[in-house]
């Protein structure tokens, strides 16, 4: 195609692409304002693709171009330079791309399955950590498991001093899973799974949460148990000379919190409670239960008080 001289005051192009895209420009007599609007780019952006201040251009923009323009996407791709590539930065954005290049997989192919756009693929490069909506979709694209995904998941600030919590935390991590995503397969609360990664709820007296965490996290439940903080029995006695602290210390001597003797002899964990507190006293079906399941009998003295 014949270069035709550029009018007068107009900026001289730096970029074959540029002065590629004003001549067919000035040759289907379109102003900079006119090939916007067919085009949806700002005036601006034709202007400076023009001049060549602006170098690179996305796909959907070449065919947009290539549309107005009347000519061949190919015509205006082979004039464009050849952007130079980021190089990974991080540990993260290294990682992904050995692992491409172990599976043979381009760029584009791995953009493509990741769903990603242009702006994404660029911002891939550099990127430390990853959220857990793309941690399994990553690693079904890589081959990989999600357990060598776990250290780059956004990081929790609060550390968690409990055994269990840390041993939860980890897990979920490895898994892929945010605190929410655990939360509704356990059908609990965020806060809960917070409480528990943070040794807030130590789990002591709920066998069936720990199962559900074992099946969830695909973790032996003897691990989970060995983890937990041995249950701690309340050792002060109100006063041993009255019926509540008698109450409490024979529970002591068993070994029983309130809420295992109230299972053993059918009341709830609140009345034992109030019993041992004063605030409650037990009638004689209830003492016999308790004389029964302590192996002893309460000392009449007691009972009359």
């Amino acid at each position: 195609m014949r270069k035709r001289n550029r009018p007068l005051g107009m900026a001289p192009s730096t970029t074959e692409l540029g002065s590629y895209v004003r001549e067919c420009r000035l040759k289907l007599n379109l102003s900079q304002a006119s090939l916007a609007k067919k085009t949806g780019l700002a005036q601006s952006s034709i202007s400076h693709f023009e001049v060549g201040t602006h170098k690179y251009l996305e796909d959907q923009q070449l065919k947009r171009l290539a549309g107005a323009l009347h000519c061949d996407i190919e015509e205006l791709r082979k004039r464009m330079l050849i952007k130079p590539e980021v190089k990974p930065q991080t540990e993260f954005s290294i990682l992904i791309h050995s692992r491409r290049e172990e599976l043979g997989m381009s760029l584009e192919v791995f953009v493509q399955k990741m769903g990603m756009t242009v702006k994404e693929r660029e911002y891939f490069k550099v990127r430390k950590s990853i959220g857990y909506n793309q941690v399994n979709l990553l690693a079904k694209v890589l081959n990989i498991e999600t357990s060598v995904l776990a250290k780059f998941t956004v990081t929790t600030r609060k550390e968690s001093r409990s055994e269990l919590g840390q041993l939860v935390r980890s897990r979920r991590k490895e898994r892929g899973l945010s605190g929410q995503m655990l939360a509704e397969r356990l059908k609990v609360s965020r806060q809960l799974v917070t409480q528990i990664e943070l040794g807030q709820c130590p789990l002591s007296n709920n066998p069936d949460m720990i199962a559900r965490l074992a099946q969830i996290l695909e973790i032996d439940v003897n691990r989970l148990e060995a983890a937990k903080p041995e249950r701690k029995l309340k050792t002060k006695v109100n006063n041993a000379n009255d019926l509540s602290g008698f109450l409490t210390a024979k529970r002591l001597e068993l070994h029983l919190n309130q809420r295992e003797l109230g299972e053993l002899i059918d009341i709830s964990e609140g009345c034992i409670c109030a019993f041992e507190t004063g605030r409650l006293r037990p009638g004689a079906k209830t003492l016999d239960k308790l004389s029964k399941a302590f192996g002893c009998g309460i000392p009449s003295e007691l009972i009359s008080l």
